[in-house]
Parts: structure tokens; sequence; C-alpha cells
């Protein structure tokens, strides 16, 4: 991730870009790794249960304003849930669902080859977790990480956005097996995307 940004920000040459204010819609395919949401204890000390490498599928309109942006995006996903510890991974798949509510402010940091742009993202998200059978469970925290945009044509374009994101356990007391305690859940997201500027 640091070598992509890197190059990224090398590529711009740190160019100011254009104040224009416009709205984009985007479509966005993405894969997000996650480690924590609970802990084992006692016996089970160093053995980990929480969501495994889910599939992303998000929906996001923005209005970018000169260098300065907002945006509200909506992501879906089928979880699995995995045990982790030491050498093994055992792997539940299909068993929860995830939508996520995400504001965003963005802040253009350069313009990037192919009249693109790179931006920094941050804001909170809210969450709503179920796991099969077991009912739902709401959360809140926050994601800050980076976009890349390309244009494609003058109305179309593609973005890549790195994200890190930090919620509490989306597990319930209920959901954990024995000896296994609630901690916070860490993400690195990856997204591939398509916009069209409205």
């Amino acid at each position: 991730m640091r070598a992509l940004l890197v190059v990224l920000i090398v590529a711009a040459g740190l160019h100011p870009q254009r104040a224009e204010a416009q709205w984009r819609a985007t479509l966005e395919y993405g894969g997000t790794h996650f480690w924590g949401g609970s802990g084992g204890t006692g016996d089970a000390e160093g053995v980990s249960f929480g969501p495994y490498r889910p599939t992303t599928f998000t929906a996001r309109l923005g209005r970018q304003m000169g260098r300065a942006g907002v945006e509200l995006g909506l992501q879906y996903s089928r979880v699995d849930y995995a045990v982790r510890g030491g050498e093994f991974t055992t792997v539940a798949e299909n068993l929860g669902r995830l939508l996520s509510l995400q504001p965003a402010l963005t802040y253009r940091l350069a313009r990037l080859p192919l009249d693109g742009g790179l931006d920094v993202v941050g804001g909170p998200i809210l969450e709503r977790w179920s796991l099969d059978g077991q009912g739902t469970q709401l959360r809140v925290g926050g994601q800050a990480g980076f976009s890349a945009t390309f244009a494609i044509s003058p109305r179309w374009g593609a973005n890549i956005r790195l994200t890190e994101a930090a919620i509490s356990s989306p597990l319930g007391s209920a959901d954990l097996p024995d000896r296994f305690e609630r901690r916070t859940a860490w993400r690195r997201s990856i997204g591939i995307g398509l916009f069209h500027q409205l």
C-alpha cells in the first residue's frame, strides 16, 4: 500500500487541481481483510473469531468543489466468519451480512495523469451486522485512506481506493464461542470502481 501511494504521488508531480464543482456517481467492487473482532482467553489465548475477507459492493455519490469534496457511500457484502490461530484457519461461508453507510470528506492532494487526481478520504461509518439466525448489531467506527481517479472519457472514469477502518466488535455476546471476548475489529480494504460525472 505504501509503495503504491509513493508511485502515485511521484507521478502526480503535486500539480494543483482545477477548481471545478461536479457531481460523481460511482459503483465499486472490492475486497477486505479483517483482523480482530474477538479473541480467545485462557486455553483459547492466541485464537480469534471474526469476519473473514468479504467481497464488497459499494455505490457512492460525491461532489467535488475545487480541492475539497463530500461523498456518501452505501456498501453491502455477504460475510464469511473464521476461527484463526497459529497455522490453522477454519472458515464458515456466507454466515452473515454487512450493510455499511459511509459519509466522508475528501481533499485533493495532487493531480494525476489522464486528468486524474489523488485524494485523501476520511469519515465515520455506521454499520448493520447480522449473523444468520442471531439477530443484528449496529456499530459505529471510522475510516481513512486514499482514492486515485483516472478519466476514461469526458464523463466516465475509473478509481482505485485504499482504506483502513476500525469499529467495535461486530459480534454480540451471544455470537461468541466459549472463552472468547469481544475486541476491536480492524480492516484494510481495496476497491476498484467506475464513475460517471453527472
